[in-house]
Formats: C-alpha cells, structure tokens, sequence
C-alpha cells in the first residue's frame, strides 16, 4: 500500500499582543520589577538606606560587599542595565562602606528627586 504525502510546507508566524493598559507587568522581565512607577526609586533609596543603617551593627567590615549586593539588585529592580546598573552597584558599596553615612538618608533623597522628575516627564 503507498500512500500520497502532500509536500506542501505550512508556515506559521506569530504575533504577540500588545499588553494592555491594565495588564499587570511580568515581574520577571527587567522593567518590571518590585520598584515600579514615580514610587519605584524612592523604595530603592530606603532599601539602600536600611542596607547602609544596618551595616555599623557589628557588619562595618561587611559594608562595601552588602552595598554592591543591594545596589546590584535594585538596579536589576529598576530595570538598570549595563553600566548604570554597575554604577550603581558600586554607588551602593561606597555608600554602604563608608562610615558616617549611616544617619544621611542620601538614597531616599536621591529617589524622591528621582520620583518626582520621572513622574514630571509622564504628567505632561
């Protein structure tokens, strides 16, 4: 018995719908991480903060790696890549490493001024 194959070749393109506008990021893709919106940069300053005001409690020596790690992952929370995201890595270790910043709340102000310059940009 022979049977007849057909050699047509089908092919197939697919599109990805657009996200909608109230679809929900996917927290797994850089640019939506845990620090989202005009509030984003202001919650990643108070996570460097806290990282910076728990280091003198017997971490002092652990400063600079424990900055390095908390900048590193904010700026992969922010969506930062390449060499933003390295400057603020290390950004993070001097912050962290240096002592007698841990009474300046450098990273909340700078993510407030942050927040309101990037919620200016999208109001307009």
């Amino acid at each position: 018995m022979s049977e007849r194959v057909d050699p047509t070749v089908i092919e197939v393109e697919v599109e990805r719908p657009e996200p909608s506008e109230g679809a929900r990021p996917d927290l797994h893709s850089p640019a939506g991480g845990a620090f989202r919106g005009s509030a984003g940069p202001i919650l990643a300053g108070l996570v460097v903060d806290l990282a910076d005001l728990i280091t003198p409690l017997g971490l002092g020596k652990l400063g600079f790696p424990i900055g390095a790690g908390v900048g590193w992952w904010v700026g992969g929370q922010l969506g930062l890549k390449g060499s933003r995201r390295l400057w603020l890595t290390a950004l993070g270790a001097v912050y962290c490493g240096v002592p007698g910043t841990r009474l300046l709340p450098l990273g909340t102000i700078v993510g407030l001024i942050t927040g309101v310059r990037g919620a200016g940009k999208f109001s307009r």
